[in-house]
Parts: C-alpha cells; structure tokens; sequence
C-alpha cells in the first residue's frame, strides 16, 4: 500500500512539473533550432561614450560562458542578438554637509532582440531591461571616474546575465 501511495504522489509531482510550465535549462522554446548566434555591437542613444562596447562584450562573454550556442559572424549565424541603449542616467543620491555629492545612482535603459537571421522575424524581445547601480564619488577626479567605470562594467554583466538567462530559460 505504501508503495502504491509513493508511486501516486511520484506521478503527481511529475504532472505538476509538466502541467505549470517548468523546464530544465536548455530546453528553451525560443533556441529551437539555433545553434549559432551573433551579437553585433549595441546601438548606442545614450551620451555615455563606449557604453555599447562594455554591453556587447559581456554579453557575447555570458553565451561563451555558458556553451549554449556558438558565437559566429553574423552571416554564419542562425539568429542575431541586436541590442539598443535606449538611456544612460546619472543621478545624485548622496551628500554631504556641504551639498557636495557623495554617491550617484546610474541607470541603463536597454531594447534587445533575437532574431532569426534569414527572415528577420523576431523571436524573443525585451524593450525595457533596466539596471540602476550605484557608485561613491570622491574628491579626487580619477577615483571617481575608476567607480562609475567598475560601476559601468558591473551593470553590463548584469544585464548581460539577464539578457542570457531570459532567451535561454523562454522569459
């Protein structure tokens, strides 16, 4: 009788798994078929220059990373990852007692898409990714610019995880 009640909720796990949407990873609807992908440069709207070359590279970084499909040129491949900076923001939200800035919060604003190459239908899109990140701020110029840069390439990576996770897992 045991036995029977185990087999019994065994299966109902196995149904429920199946019947609310979950798969493993890499077994993603939107990858049907595409084993190889090309991520040309971001297109870059904002005023922040070499924001698209940190954005691209960490995202072509997370695919290799990953092994999920090849990296190629855009004409060997079977779909395309175009990204757009739509925004880069910098706001102060931190000061000190002479209101003078001690923090800044940066925003990113990004349009991805996937598409299959040959026919330019898009398979998977996310228009409004978005990341803020913080960076301290100090008296001397150098340090400053050293924290929005790490901040800069923290925020690409991020993206870049999200983006990767997102066309993988079907999101």
């Amino acid at each position: 009788m045991s036995k029977t009640v185990g087999v019994l909720i065994s299966l109902l796990c196995i149904f429920g798994i199946i019947g609310c949407g979950y798969h493993f990873i890499g077994q993603s609807e939107v990858l049907s078929g595409i084993h190889t992908v090309a991520i040309p440069y971001f297109e870059n709207d904002s005023y922040e220059p070499g924001l698209e070359r940190y954005m691209t590279e960490a995202l072509v970084n997370e695919f290799v990373k990953s092994k999920t499909v090849s990296i190629v040129d855009e004409g060997d491949a079977d779909a395309v990852i175009r990204g757009k900076i739509e925004l880069f923001k910098e706001f102060v939200i931190a000061y000190d007692k002479n209101d003078r800035a001690l923090e800044y919060l940066l925003q990113v604003e990004l349009d991805v898409t996937l598409e299959k190459r040959d026919t330019g239908e898009v398979i998977w899109r996310n228009k409004e990714l978005s990341h803020f990140e913080e960076y301290r701020v100090s008296s001397e110029i150098a340090v400053t610019e050293a924290n929005k840069g790490y901040a800069i390439r923290k925020t690409a990576v991020e993206m870049a995880e999200r983006i990767h996770d997102s066309i993988i897992e079907g999101f």
